[in-house]
């Protein structure tokens, strides 16, 4: 499934929040993003640049 947004989204971070910026792997016929071991278990939103 892709979605594709054209529209600006918002998004209102926390002060507990954190901004990591990684490059995406890739994995197989996939990709993923290696994340510190604090985070396991919690929820990411993902933002993909170009």
């Amino acid at each position: 499934m892709y979605i594709m947004a054209k529209k600006k989204i918002e998004i209102e971070l926390n002060t507990d929040d954190e901004v990591i910026e990684r490059d995406v792997k890739p994995f197989g016929n996939a990709s993923h993003i290696i994340l510190p071991q604090k985070h396991k278990g919690k929820k990411a939103t993902i933002i993909i640049k170009k």
